[in-house]
């Protein structure tokens, strides 16, 4: 009995400090990138991972996925973040559910993806319920089910996804889309794009604008439209720079002026918005002409940003 007592209490005492060492080399490794010594970072975030931090293995996977501090490794990245997910944590799902869907770093599989997505939204990742949203509303990789997409939107908005909120305003909403799975409110919809807005979605913040320019669900105020179309292009959403290149362009909420207009048609264009790249880069010299005119920006790729 007496050793049994003893042998437990080693255990504990041994499971203790690991527990200890992990968050003290986790900690040291976010101190390291946030001073962009990204060398160190990986390295206490490796040993971190050795001693079964989920959080240490997802940065460790980052790490791979993107080169930083270690040469670009998409198996590997793959692999950590499978680990991260068997230790439960909800980024480390769902980073290993965007792999399978898109194929990096292991076969692309889409069941298997939605079921890292469920897995990553049952342990609280916003992110995780949103994609896991996604792929009802779709059929991605499990069977489509226009009741389940709002409830997935609904649970990632309440875990501060701002993306989460944005699908959840679409679902609601008439701005764009008819409801989906849930009963059509104008009300509740602009107060969800005012929700995704605030946690800096910048498709949340455009819907938003459209929603005060046109009257949806909240008292039509151009100069609100015009503020809201300016936060998301600020967020980087090309949509909303394009808009707000028509409130200058046609002086809607603001005061018209053609030379700001071009400059948020061209950020449109740099965001990846085709509509801004067909326009002329100066809208006083000729009318639209449905073509983008030569020597005018190029489409470009929008930014990666991981979902909030």
């Amino acid at each position: 009995m007496l050793n049994k007592i003893i042998m437990l209490t080693l255990a504990f005492l041994i499971t203790s400090t690991a527990k200890g060492q992990r968050k003290v080399h986790f900690k040291k490794g976010l101190k390291f990138e946030l001073n962009l010594d990204f060398e160190n970072a990986e390295k206490e975030f490796k040993k971190a991972c050795a001693l079964k931090s989920g959080s240490g293995c997802f940065k460790l996977g980052y790490c791979y996925k993107n080169g930083t501090g270690v040469k670009k490794d998409k198996i590997k990245a793959a692999k950590y973040y499978k680990k991260a997910c068997a230790l439960k944590s909800g980024a480390g799902c769902f980073k290993l559910g965007d792999c399978y869907k898109n194929g990096t770093g292991v076969k692309k599989d889409k069941t298997k993806a939605a079921k890292y997505y469920k897995k990553s939204c049952a342990l609280k990742s916003g992110s995780g319920c949103f994609k896991l949203g996604d792929c009802y509303k779709k059929g991605t990789g499990v069977k489509q089910d226009k009741t389940k997409p709002a409830k997935y939107y609904k649970k990632s908005c309440a875990l501060k996804s701002g993306s989460g909120c944005f699908k959840l305003g679409d679902c609601l909403g008439d701005c764009y889309q008819n409801g989906y799975g849930v009963k059509k409110d104008k009300t509740k919809a602009a107060k969800y794009y005012k929700k995704a807005c605030a946690l800096k979605s910048g498709s949340g913040c455009f819907k938003l604008g459209d929603c005060y320019q046109h009257g949806y669900g909240v008292k039509q105020d151009k100069t609100k439209a015009a503020m809201y179309h300016k936060k998301s292009c600020a967020l980087k959403s090309g949509a909303g720079c394009f808009k707000l290149g028509s409130d200058y362009k046609n002086g809607t909420g603001v005061k018209q002026d053609l030379t700001k207009a071009a400059m948020y048609y061209k950020k449109a264009c740099k965001y990846g918005y085709q509509g801004g790249c067909r326009l002329t880069p100066d809208p006083r010299k000729r009318p639209f002409t449905g073509t983008r005119p030569t020597n005018y920006c190029k489409p470009t790729k929008p930014p990666y940003i991981p979902p909030s």
